[in-house]
């Protein structure tokens, strides 16, 4: 929680989604999600971080899709894989290629090889960023209000975690304040 509320949390969130979406393995919303549910009245800006994060590290992997493993999938470099195969990918990637990079942020579909493949069958960048940022807008439509309307807090009670011990041990004076304002009330 103090995390969450610190001037850290903004870059944090920026810097290890902008991996994520470039090589490092983990879900995307690692970062988002804990200090979202923390600090819900930030949980939009943190929303806007992980996109430009996001979009960013989608970018470079998008790249690299189409440059160095473009080069190994269309010259033959790599054994045993057919020509078959990536002149359909190329095809489904050229005609429906945006409905799978859209749903990607929204499934459990990994964005990250979906971003190395676009780019390595040919896929253009502009028909890649498009479906993808508008995927994630929709994700994040959907989390940031569920979050502020305190659906997170009711996750933490599922989960049998009691957000005012983990507050108080956090900053007991916050804690307190919170408590007398009635703040994070569940939902309905």
């Amino acid at each position: 929680m103090r995390l969450a509320q610190s001037r850290g949390a903004v870059p944090a969130t920026f810097l290890y989604n902008l991996a994520q979406a470039t090589v490092l393995p983990g879900p995307s919303d690692t970062l988002f999600l804990p200090l979202a549910i923390a600090e819900p009245r930030r949980a939009l800006r943190l929303a806007a971080t992980v996109l430009v994060g996001a979009t960013i590290g989608s970018s470079v992997a998008w790249a690299l899709g189409a440059g160095a493993l473009g080069i190994a999938v269309t010259g033959g470099a790599i054994p045993g894989l057919d020509e078959r195969l990536v002149a359909s990918a190329r095809e489904t990637m050229a005609n429906k290629g945006w409905v799978f990079v859209a749903l990607s942020p929204l499934t459990p579909i990994s964005t990250k090889l979906m971003a190395y493949g676009a780019g390595a069958v040919g896929m253009s960048w502009a028909s890649f960023m498009l479906p993808l940022t508008l995927g994630r807008l929709l994700r994040y439509a959907v989390l940031v209000p569920l979050i502020r309307r305190g659906y997170g807090d009711e996750l933490l009670r599922q989960l049998g975690i009691d957000r005012a011990k983990v507050e108080a041990l956090s900053d007991p004076t916050r804690a307190t304040d919170r408590a007398a304002a009635g703040a994070h009330r569940p939902p309905d």
